[in-house]
């Protein structure tokens, strides 16, 4: 196994690197977008779909939107189903606009637009939106929002990105599974793990038949022809499948990256004439809080995408750890994360980064100040919440010590727990990261909450040193 991931990577650095430019003007993005107000994040659950408010709130929507494209007012035609009411609008010489209600949201879906339409077809939705009193999200980085989710896919499969590029989809799903700006810094705060809105691949299990389907399609790349690899795309996806199971679900609907609209490859290879809803859905965006926003999110994808079709390139897999995986939850993690995506991808955008700031300063709305006792070796730690999934707020922490003179790994533990710690830049300093789960170690969550915590952290091997947080009571969804 070592010597195939050492030839694999050795392959990768002698391909062509120069980015293979994707047909810009072929790819059609989806954007669904998604509006609120108090009323609706008031709603109870996730799972009220309509309600008599947004139902009027659609509607007022539909005729307004009516208007501001030329069409006459009163133009939306109702549609019912048994689990919700909405409207759609023939907009002339384009096809259906549909809007309807969602869980703490009311969406509106236009016809597929091309990168360069983006921010004109989003300039009369967010007037309207703001006409009615609704934004994108109510609270900070979008808890409680109905997302944004991006559908990418083509007019027919001859034109589809992912289909053009053999290795592209496995190299996307690669190089979101180990990049956490790009999993967790545009997505709701606080969706994250089993049961939330864009399930990853970083369970053991998950893990591990996601890296062995990555490097069957491998086998088969590098040694299939030219002609073969024009199914590269259904190879793909028939080596998921062949790798999936009731647990993993590739899938599913409720996926980081959802797959279903391409499954039937999976039992009818596609061809170049296919046409329909072929699409590849990215679900952890929050929902875009104007056109300028709209428009860079699709940029990034299409930057991701250009990077990721390098002729011969094979995105290499990297295994993430389960204590890796908690700091992928910290802001820390995803903002030094976010420069290297950048660097990457030799992407600038003013939008993009306001969003990863957003993220990452949503979560001082739980923040823990902290007070230190005991040895000097404690200046300059911090410790900060960190996102989890929303029924444990208030029980990861990421703990933060300033490298000094010496950049030994700390060794740290509480009780029996062993701390991992990684290197992260913040800033223009070095620190030392790990992430705490309260529960893991034996602390009782509710003793955080009410305000007073003494955590015991003991140096391996040496003198022990006692640190007190002075807790605000965490605020919960």
């Amino acid at each position: 196994m070592l010597l195939n991931q050492i030839f694999l990577i050795g392959l990768t650095l002698v391909a062509n690197l120069s980015f293979a430019q994707i047909n810009e003007s072929q790819v059609l993005f989806g954007v669904e977008y998604t509006f609120q107000d108090q009323t609706m994040v008031n709603e109870p659950g996730r799972n009220t779909i309509s309600t008599p408010y947004k139902e009027k709130m659609a509607l007022d929507f539909s005729n307004q939107l009516a208007s501001a494209v030329g069409l006459a007012p009163q133009e939306a035609v109702e549609v019912k189903t048994s689990w919700k009411k909405g409207f759609y609008l023939n907009v002339p010489g384009d096809g259906q606009w549909v809007i309807n209600p969602e869980p703490v949201t009311i969406e509106i879906n236009t016809t597929p637009r091309h990168l360069d339409e983006l921010k004109k077809t989003a300039k009369p939705i967010f007037e309207v939106a703001e006409k009615l009193g609704l934004k994108g999200y109510v609270q900070p980085a979008a808890e409680r929002s109905g997302m944004g989710h991006i559908h990418l896919g083509a007019k027919s499969m001859k034109e589809n990105p992912f289909f053009l590029n053999p290795q592209l989809l496995r190299n996307v799903m690669v190089y979101f599974h180990k990049n956490p700006a790009l999993l967790h810094g545009f997505a709701e705060a606080f969706d994250i793990g089993l049961g939330s809105n864009i399930e990853t691949y970083h369970t053991v299990e998950r893990q591990t038949k996601f890296q062995e389907a990555v490097a069957q399609f491998d086998t088969w790349f590098l040694k299939a022809t030219a002609e073969e690899k024009k199914q590269g795309l259904t190879e793909f996806l028939k080596i998921l499948m062949a790798h999936d199971s009731h647990s993993i679900q590739f899938f599913h609907h409720y996926r980081f990256i959802n797959l279903e609209h391409l499954e039937r490859a999976t039992y009818a290879p596609f061809q170049p004439e296919d046409k329909g809803k072929l699409t590849v859905e990215f679900r952890n965006f929050r929902p875009p809080a104007d056109p300028e926003t709209t428009y860079a999110f699709a940029k990034l994808l299409m930057s991701v995408m250009n990077y990721q079709a390098k002729a011969g390139h094979l995105e290499p897999f990297k295994w993430i750890s389960e204590s890796e995986y908690l700091r992928f939850n910290t802001a820390s993690r995803v903002k030094e994360n976010w420069k290297q995506v950048k660097n990457d991808l030799n992407l600038q955008s003013l939008a993009l980064d306001r969003q990863i700031q957003e993220y990452a300063s949503a979560i001082q709305r739980f923040q823990y100040p902290q007070k230190l006792i005991g040895s000097k070796i404690h200046k300059g730690m911090r410790v900060n919440l960190a996102y989890s999934q929303k029924t444990r707020k208030g029980e990861l922490f990421e703990v933060l010590i300033e490298q000094s003179g010496s950049s030994l790994k700390p060794r740290y533990q509480i009780r029996d727990h062993v701390l991992d710690f990684s290197e992260v830049v913040v800033g223009s300093k070095k620190y030392w990261l790990t992430v705490v789960d309260v529960k893991q170690v034996g602390i009782n969550p509710s003793t955080i909450q009410e305000g007073n915590l003494y955590q015991l952290m003991t140096e391996n091997g040496s003198s022990q040193l006692i640190s007190k947080l002075s807790c605000k009571k965490a605020v919960s969804e």
